[in-house]
């Protein structure tokens, strides 16, 4: 009886793996079948570990800025090593709110002046451009070149008779017509300039 059982278990277990009726299998088959039972099942391959996450960039350190009296340098540094440098100096209102900045950049081509940048105020008559004078020099007109949802700009060639005024002067009187019509004028500092625009380059030869 129990030889019947268990024939009749392995009968069973054989349909299930084979798709065969009852009445097919021999003992061989039976025995097969036994053997498919009782072999333990293979191995299944392991999921592949999960890749962690890509690392995010490393925050590349930027080079403390360097004042001199009231003209600042700032650098700035990518991830690669290279460096771009500038020297500003910005123009508060009594509320300590920029009113202006001069900023001066290096040229890419070390045979060309260097670049100078006016960020006047909001509201003035961008056609009539801006009056620039150093101390009792002669003025000359710079036009606003282009306007950005952070302000416009008026940049203008820094050539060397320029360039040498303002190393040599004490204050740069800029001249423009505010949206009213009247006459507005903002004086720059230029105590520093010389020493800063001398670190500018030095720093523009790295």
């Amino acid at each position: 009886m129990a030889a019947l059982k268990q024939s009749v278990k392995f009968a069973v277990v054989a349909m299930a793996i084979g798709g065969l009726s009852a009445i097919d299998l021999g003992p061989a088959q039976i025995a097969q079948a036994q053997q498919r039972q009782e072999r333990p099942a293979a191995a299944q391959p392991a999921a592949p570990a999960q890749q962690p996450a890509a690392a995010r960039p490393a925050v590349v350190p930027q080079p403390v800025p360097e004042t001199f009296e009231k003209w600042t340098l700032r650098c700035f540094q990518d991830a690669k090593g290279a460096q771009a440098c500038r020297i500003e100096t910005v123009v508060l209102e009594a509320n300590n709110r920029p009113q202006l900045a001069v900023t001066v950049r290096p040229p890419a081509d070390a045979s060309q002046p260097s670049v100078a940048t006016v960020t006047p105020p909001w509201g003035v008559l961008l056609a009539r451009g801006i009056d620039m004078q150093v101390d009792l020099q002669q003025a000359m007109r710079i036009p606003v070149r282009t306007c950005l949802p952070t302000g416009c700009l008026a940049d203008f060639s820094l050539i060397d008779a320029i360039n040498t005024q303002w190393q040599k002067g004490t204050t740069l009187k800029l001249t423009m017509a505010a949206a009213n019509g009247q006459s507005l004028s903002i004086d720059v500092p230029l105590a520093g300039y010389l020493k800063a625009y001398a670190r500018l380059l030095e720093k523009s030869k790295r």
